[in-house]
């Protein structure tokens, strides 16, 4: 009669298979080209989508310089305006004063 205990019990009979020591580590190459296309996947969605929202961020922040450009020339333009109908109404009564 054999002496059984939990470790015998719970022992596999059979030897589990194991890697030799020969084996070449990267021997499960197969795994290797989806890294590559994953990684041309991620550089191809990123120009897809968010170069274009770069280019569409400088767009509108052009758009709003060339804006804000425009408003200053109108209130110069105004300024300039207010200024001469100033100095010509000075003018006007200096004349109607001699």
């Amino acid at each position: 009669m054999s002496a059984t205990t939990f470790i015998t019990i719970m022992t596999a009979a059979t030897a589990t298979p194991t890697r030799s020591h020969d084996a070449d580590p990267f021997e499960e190459a197969n795994n290797q080209p989806w890294y590559l296309y994953i990684a041309i996947g991620m550089t191809v969605l990123f120009f897809v989508l968010v170069v274009p929202c770069c280019c569409c961020q400088l767009l509108a922040h052009r758009q709003a310089r060339r804006e804000e450009r425009s408003r200053q020339e109108a209130r110069a333009r105004v300024a300039a305006s207010i200024g001469r109908n100033l100095a010509q109404a000075q003018a006007q009564r200096q004349r109607e004063g001699v």
